[in-house]
This record gives C-alpha cells, sequence and structure tokens, in this order.
C-alpha cells in the first residue's frame, strides 16, 4: 500500500515541512518511494531530510547508496563527506568516499581520505598504504608515493601490486625518497 503511505506522508510533509527528526516524513517517504521502484524521488527525499538534520549519520549513508546506484558520484560524495563529519572513525565510509573523489578527479581529496584510512588502523594495513600510494600518485606527488608503497611492503613484501605500483613509479624516473 505504498501509493496510499506516499499521500499520507506527503501531507505530513506538507502540514510540518521541518520536521527532520527519526520519524520524519522525508524518511518514510524515502523508504516508500524505494519500495516503489522510483529511487531519483527516494533520493530527493533523504537529500531534503538530511538538510533539515545534518546530524542523521544513518539517513546520509543511505542517502550515498541511492545516489550511487543512480550514478551520481558526486552527490555519493557530499554525502559521504557529511557523514564523516557526524561520525569520522569508519574506515569503509572513508574508502568509499575515497573512490568517488578519485573517480570524480578529486585527487587531493582523494589523499586526504586514503590517509584518514591509515590513521584509523585498518586491518589490512598494507592494502590502505597501497590505496594511499595510487591516490598520491594519481594526484602527481610521485615522491610521497614512492615512501607509501615502500611502506606498503614492509608491511607485505610479496605484495604484487604494490610491488607492481614501486616499479611504475620507478619507470616514471622518479627515484627520490
Amino acid at each position: 500500500q505504498h501509493a496510499e503511505a506516499i499521500a499520507v506522508f506527503e501531507r505530513a510533509k506538507a502540514l510540518f515541512p521541518e520536521y527532520a527528526e527519526d520519524e520524519s516524513p522525508y524518511r518514510h517517504l524515502a523508504v516508500a518511494y524505494k519500495a516503489t521502484g522510483d529511487l531519483k524521488r527516494a533520493a530527493a527525499e533523504l537529500q531534503a531530510h538530511t538538510l533539515l538534520n545534518e546530524s542523521d549519520y544513518a539517513s546520509n549513508l543511505a542517502l550515498a547508496e541511492m545516489l550511487e546506484q543512480l550514478g551520481d558520484r558526486a552527490g555519493a560524495a557530499a554525502a559521504l563527506e557529511r557523514a564523516i563529519w557526524i561520525s569520522p572513525y569508519d574506515p569503509a565510509v572513508h574508502t568509499r568516499l575515497a573512490e568517488h573523489l578519485a573517480a570524480t578527479g578529486s585527487h587531493k581529496k582523494a589523499v586526504r581520505e586514503r590517509r584518514a584510512v591509515v590513521a584509523l588502523d585498518p586491518v589490512d594495513r598494507a592494502e590502505a598504504r597501497y590505496q594511499l600510494a595510487r591516490a598520491l600518485a594519481d594526484a602527481g606527488d610521485r615522491a610521497a608515493a614512492r615512501r607509501e608503497v615502500l611502506m606498503a611492503l614492509e608491511e607485505a613484501p610479496s605484495f604484487e601490486q604494490a610491488q607492481s605500483l614501486l616499479l611504475e613509479l620507478q619507470r616514471a624516473g622518479n627515484t627520490k625518497p
């Protein structure tokens, strides 16, 4: 009965447009629109909700996921950045944000997020350092990339991707530490 629910929550939203707490009509509308397959309208409702309720971590993550499905990397990155301002301690959120930032050409911001992942002491430190090195190389800082890839190889000497990146950096002619 999603159509009936949508009508009721649209009326509630019209009556209380600034109400954006846990039981806000925006969140309910997002769920109903998503259930009907209208991901664009669901994302629009969550966007409106997160603009009114800046501290709703779960809604920002849900919005980012919807925008990812819609192919809106810049919008997903914005939602993930808001989520990180609310709770900065989840390496997976930083990783997702770094991927979106790199895909949109924001390489310096992607480096910032990769550094955050390393600072959060992930389980696979070698992978985190490799990803940071890759982001640094993409941002044009080959010397820092080389330092990071060497640290990744200290943690996991047989890490083939890191070895390949080191060779790639060596071939590029930047052998400074």
